[in-house]
């Protein structure tokens, strides 16, 4: 195990819920599993996936990916944020 793999599961360890490389974001994110970052926390999406306004389309093309600029840009609902 690498140094900074190391410091990464003793953080993990430290803050007591899961941290996420952005590896691990996008190795996770699958068709059925639609993860994606908004401000350094990763939300499981998969649920709401046919009922989001912007269609379907629009998650799973970002799925794994840090969608924070296109989230705030996009002005979301106060339920969304």
């Amino acid at each position: 195990m690498s140094d900074a793999e190391k410091l990464l599961e003793e953080r993990r360890k430290e803050l007591g819920f899961p941290v996420m490389t952005d590896q691990d974001l996008i190795k996770q994110a699958s068709e059925t599993k639609v993860l994606m970052a908004v401000d350094r926390c990763v939300f499981d999406v998969s649920s709401f996936v046919n009922e989001h306004p912007g269609g379907k389309l629009m998650l799973t093309r970002n799925a794994g990916l840090d969608v924070s600029e296109a989230f705030k840009k996009i002005g979301h609902s106060a339920k969304a944020r």
